[in-house]
């Protein structure tokens, strides 16, 4: 015979593996509801999963600490995410919509004229929602970096240095041939008064 929950009963086919204590080991799976904004390191609380209380008392909590996987785009700073938006030359001076992305989808952001590389765009209300709710969310910071092409044609350079616009226009969304460089130079000199003769081509 033995004692249960070291109460004083005793029986005569005690169970086996519970020391008396009333309970035993054992493990299950349990679903735990995670809310929208959780960050690396947050700990949940699901009541009454925990173990169970020695001679019948009342059940512990499970505490789940969570680990956030580092995200192919987006980087994270609290709320907010932060990517980075390449941009060729003619974007970065002349400006225009470009399409980013988010959580939720992509996005259109105005890139303005003459941004410069390293310049940071904000997209409010695009970053992770507030853990503490109530439909807050925090921005999406967009960091530009203007790309600069590696190569050029020595005729593309001397080009370029004689019309400032040709500079822009030369490079997005790929380098366009010496002759149309020099038809377009010269049809700008034509409307700015001037005119721009070329290695490759004389425009009369």
């Amino acid at each position: 015979m033995s004692d249960v929950r070291r109460s004083g009963e005793r029986l005569t086919n005690p169970c086996e593996g519970c020391g008396g204590e009333g309970r035993r080991q054992t493990s299950e799976t349990v679903t735990v509801d995670v809310p929208p904004g959780v960050d690396d390191g947050t700990r949940l609380r699901v009541t009454g999963r925990g173990e169970a209380g020695r001679q019948g008392g009342p059940t512990g909590d499970l505490y789940v600490r969570v680990r956030v996987r580092p995200h192919r785009v987006f980087t994270r700073d609290g709320n907010d995410l932060h990517c980075e938006l390449a941009l060729s030359m003619a974007q970065a001076a002349l400006g225009g919509d470009v399409t980013v992305p988010t959580l939720h989808g992509d996005e259109t952001l105005r890139v303005p004229p003459g941004t410069q590389s390293g310049a940071v765009l904000t997209v409010r209300r695009a970053g992770m929602p507030k853990l503490s709710g109530g439909g807050a969310r925090g921005s999406l910071h967009v960091h530009c970096r203007v790309e600069t092409p590696a190569t050029s044609t020595t005729s593309r350079r001397r080009c370029c240095a004689a019309s400032p616009s040709c500079a822009v226009s030369n490079w997005a969304p790929r380098p366009p041939t010496a002759r149309a460089c020099s038809v377009a130079c010269a049809r700008r000199s034509d409307r700015d008064g001037a005119r721009v003769t070329t290695p490759d081509a004389v425009v009369a």
